[in-house]
């Protein structure tokens, strides 16, 4: 959260106007709002008890969020690969050109169920919040990989959205990376403007008669920009996890 308390009600105020007046390409729009919303409520004029109350918001907001999908997943259908859209969404990404070697090797199979397990740990460890590290790093490789296949089976708009809410399970971590960043910030943007002129024939590769069929490059493109974002923000999850907050006039990067 910013410094100036002020800057932070502004902008979850504008978000809450933009989405209210132009909505969303999904149901995500009330995620947004709820996660906007819970800034606002839990406002104080003291920064540190704003940011404990936001962090406890944001806490409350995963569990309940994780706990129902994975509730959701707990049926017959999701449970059989040949319905399941999670068997899809990973033989997706190692459908992609890097990846495809691999593909006879991955058990699909096994997908439905391994999704319901990650639904079911992320909300029980993010509840406990004794190890938030490892729930940011699991959590963030999580969203990192389900939206990196092609579109439209890509979920990059979940994705984003959830990856900075990792954040406020350690705020006072992350003024810490940006600290030790700053330095870095050309090299970042010029590095990121890279991958992505790179991301999407790198991804993409060779599809034959798909890619003229279905325009596959071209669904990837509108999203391709939001995938490197999605992973930059998942690098900037576990920096998070490895930084450490000022102490004793100073920061330091160290191990968990």
């Amino acid at each position: 959260m910013p410094q100036a308390s002020g800057a932070t009600a502004y902008l979850m105020v504008m978000s809450l106007t933009v989405l209210w007046f132009t909505g969303s390409q999904s149901n995500h729009v009330f995620m947004d709002m709820a996660i906007c919303v819970s800034v606002l409520v839990s406002f104080s004029a003291d920064r540190a008890r704003w940011q404990t109350k936001a962090a406890s918001a944001m806490r409350s907001f995963l569990v309940v969020l994780y706990s129902v999908t994975a509730l959701h997943k707990m049926n017959v259908d999701w449970q059989d690969p040949k319905y399941s859209c999670s068997s899809l969404m990973l033989a997706g990404v190692f459908a992609l050109a890097p990846l495809r070697p691999l593909l006879p090797w991955v058990p699909v199979e096994l997908a439905p169920r391994t999704a319901t397990v990650i639904e079911l740990m992320l909300p029980l460890l993010v509840w406990l919040g004794t190890c938030d590290r490892l729930t940011i790093i699991l959590g963030s490789a999580f969203h990192a990989l389900i939206c990196q296949m092609l579109s439209p089976m890509s979920v990059y708009p979940f994705s984003m959205l959830m990856a900075p809410t990792y954040v406020f399970l350690i705020p006072d971590h992350a003024p810490a990376m940006f600290d030790r960043m700053k330095p870095w910030a050309a090299l970042i943007v010029a590095a990121y403007a890279v991958v992505c002129c790179v991301w999407t024939p790198l991804m993409v590769g060779c599809l034959g008669g798909i890619q003229e069929t279905l325009r596959i490059p071209s669904l990837w493109m509108l999203g391709s920009r939001r995938r490197v974002v999605q992973l930059c923000l998942c690098f900037l999850g576990f920096g998070c996890c490895l930084a450490q907050p000022c102490s004793a006039g100073g920061l330091s990067i160290c191990t968990p």
